[in-house]
């Protein structure tokens, strides 16, 4: 797990807005860009999931997020900390 690459996303998702708008200001609604920072656990045709935490103890992850690689704006990958 020490070769995990770590990454910052940009990438985009879908928003609601509730309730009842005129049909002008429903027009200028957009949808959410948003930023995950994480460690690569898989990657696929469809998908980047990555893990916030890692225990390499144990090899365990937690705080999963499995983003659709057609909402990916941009990856960049961040320097790791040698010890």
């Amino acid at each position: 797990m020490n070769e995990l690459p770590i990454v910052e996303i940009l990438w985009i998702d879908s928003m609601t807005h509730s309730g009842w708008r005129d049909y002008e200001e429903a027009l200028e609604k957009k949808v959410a860009s948003c930023r995950s920072v994480g460690y690569i656990i898989s990657k696929t045709d469809d998908t980047v999931t990555i893990a916030q935490n890692i225990a390499e103890i144990e090899e365990q992850v937690s705080e999963i997020t499995c983003i659709p690689v057609v909402a990916i704006q941009v990856i960049v990958e961040l320097e790791r900390i040698n010890e």
